[in-house]
């Protein structure tokens, strides 16, 4: 069951991850934050795999 969580939550993580970069709201100009985000968001992927383990 906990394995099923993990990855619905890795799932919503990386939707959200996904709507924040296309959309056109930005907390910085230009392409800064949109990496920023993405970066954070393997980095919490490889921690929960790591976990996981």
């Amino acid at each position: 069951m906990e394995n099923s969580s993990n990855n619905g939550m890795k799932v919503l993580v990386a939707f959200l991850i996904f709507l924040y970069v296309i959309s056109p709201i930005d907390a910085v100009q230009g392409p800064i934050d949109d990496v920023i985000v993405v970066l954070m968001g393997i980095s919490m992927n490889k921690n929960k795999k790591g976990d996981d383990e």
